[in-house]
């Protein structure tokens, strides 16, 4: 167990009630469980434990079987995200032995990519709240005792926020909703399908990303965008009036070689609803 101190950058206030903060832990072991805790401090600078809890960092270890959870566009579906979630959590029951490892124990899976749209009203702190943090924490604590697995988060096209205030999933990168990192021997960049007056920054940092040692050096390389190079019309008001036969044409005509050049390996995408189309007899 290793133990890391942090500093609580400035908070920032989303509105009368609700503030956020952010705290850097600096270069994480791979293979490493970790436990961290959040204090609360009052007027009088007396402080208590607010929470306390633990994560594994499985990090750029080649030697542990990673697991990862992927999910999309759970806006206004609470019942399916949970059932979703519950059969996530529950996964490791059936799982062939061989694939467990001691990690495996301990939290499953090891990370959730979520491909955007996690709720229908950016802005609506209830319904991050009700529809997306509360389901998550009560499918993991309640099927496995823990909090849930890290999360990387791809902007969907519920996700625009054009003022920066609600800064959930983007920290304070100020409308640049793109970043990358290394998980086990996969290296991901986690891009933005709409970024607006970001459009050709997003671009320039992608062209640089995929030059860097650890995109050429992975052993998969992994894209995730909310967006998919061709989506299916399903609307004509979207479709028309929305200009939704439009939305994949930054990613068909400008992302998608930049990646393919680069050896790209898999490309993930959401924001088509598929999943809610249909219900087939073993229940998926």
């Amino acid at each position: 167990m290793h133990q890391y101190f942090s500093i609580i950058v400035q908070p920032i206030r989303l509105d009368e009630v609700h503030w956020t903060h952010r705290a850097h832990l600096g270069s994480l072991r791979a293979n490493t469980q970790y436990q961290y805790k959040i204090f609360s401090m009052d007027y009088e600078k007396r402080t208590w434990l607010y929470l306390k809890n633990e994560f594994f960092w499985v990090g750029d270890s080649k030697t542990e079987t990673l697991h990862i959870g992927l999910i999309s566009d759970n806006q206004a579906g609470v019942r399916a995200f949970m059932s979703i979630l519950h059969s996530l959590v529950n996964l490791p029951a059936s799982y062939p032995s061989q694939y467990l490892t001691r990690s495996s124990a301990k939290v499953f899976p090891h990370y959730l990519i979520h491909v955007g749209d996690a709720v229908q009203s950016y802005d609506s702190l209830e319904e991050w709240q009700t529809e997306f943090a509360d389901p998550l924490s009560y499918a993991w604590s309640s099927g496995q005792g823990n909090s849930p697995p890290t999360i990387l988060y791809a902007h969907g096209n519920h996700d625009q926020d054009i003022n920066n205030r609600y800064i959930y999933t983007t920290g304070e990168r100020q409308g640049k909703n793109w970043f990358s990192t290394t998980l086990g021997a996969a290296h991901f960049v986690v891009l933005d399908s709409q970024p607006l007056a970001q459009a050709e920054t997003q671009l320039d940092w992608l062209r640089r990303e995929t030059h860097m040692e650890a995109w050429v050096q992975a052993s998969f390389r992994i894209a995730i965008v909310h967006i998919a190079p061709f989506i299916e019309y399903w609307d004509p008001r979207a479709w028309e009036e929305l200009g939704e036969k439009y939305w994949g044409k930054y990613v068909r005509a400008k992302l998608v070689p930049i990646l393919m050049d680069s050896g790209v390996d898999l490309i993930v995408s959401g924001h088509q609803h598929i999943y809610s189309r249909g219900w087939m007899s073993n229940e998926v």
